[in-house]
């Protein structure tokens, strides 16, 4: 790799390794929650697994579906090469983003860190050149007594047919019911943005449809009737303000109400 093209991984190598600063040995560890963590990651299309060293900026492992999604060897990619395959009016936001999710979980409550998982998006090249759209989704692993960072948990999915156009956004999901602060960049107070009053239930059928299930398939899985899942698709479609599935799907990924 040419040097010039090591510039944008160094600049973000960088805001990694003050995330880390000098990582205490006494690092709480969070591995033995990998699967948990997994599941509070939400999937809308194909996406592969992989873990970060966040001190010495690389992949520890890179899960084998980024071959069928990228085209890329799961063993071979680096994450300097990963960072250089990003379009390159997406970089600078790219950049933006980890600095400031470094100062939103350096601001945390030590026993929050784990509460949050970042979400933003960016078109990367796949091996044959061609522009994908990437949700990146990721949360803390391993972090010592001092916020600093070890070990990252990250999931990337496509959703090139989610969001084709627009610039990326980024929010910070809270989970087990801590506030979500949707379009982060765009908030002047940081104060959590208001999503549609969905119900629980209708959260959990919003999940589904998004999954690309059907009434039928959504009914059996909830152990409900179609007319009561079809009902609350109404419901969900009318809270949305939105007139079709498609529209949507498009409004509840880029607005990060999942």
């Amino acid at each position: 790799m040419k040097k010039n093209d090591l510039v944008f991984y160094d600049s973000a190598h960088s805001i990694w390794k003050k995330s880390a600063n000098n990582t205490s040995k006494g690092a709480v560890t969070k591995r033995d929650q990998i699967e948990i963590l997994k599941n509070s990651i939400f999937k809308v299309g194909e996406s592969y697994f992989f873990t970060f060293d966040v001190k010495n900026g690389a992949f520890t492992s890179v899960s084998k579906e980024i071959k069928s999604i990228l085209g890329y060897d799961p063993e071979n990619i680096s994450a300097a090469f990963f960072l250089n395959q990003i379009h390159p009016e997406d970089q600078p936001y790219f950049l933006k983003f980890e600095a400031k999710s470094s100062d939103f979980y350096k601001n945390l409550p030590l026993d929050k860190i784990d509460q949050y998982k970042i979400q933003y998006d960016f078109r990367i090249a796949d091996s044959q050149g061609n522009w994908k759209r990437i949700l990146h989704q990721m949360l803390i692993l391993e972090f010592d007594d001092n916020k600093n960072f070890v070990t990252s948990l990250g999931i990337h999915t496509e959703i090139s047919h989610l969001k084709q156009q627009g610039i990326p956004i980024l929010s910070f999901i809270g989970l087990n019911g801590n506030p979500s602060f949707y379009n982060y960049d765009q908030l002047e107070d940081h104060s959590s943005l208001e999503k549609p009053d969905f119900t629980k239930r209708e959260l959990e059928i919003l999940r589904l449809i998004i999954a690309s299930k059907t009434s039928a398939i959504i009914s059996e899985e909830l152990f409900v009737s179609i007319h009561t899942v079809n009902s609350h698709r109404k419901n969900i479609l009318k809270k949305s303000n939105c007139a079709s599935v498609t529209e949507l799907l498009v409004k509840a990924i880029s607005e990060s109400w999942i």
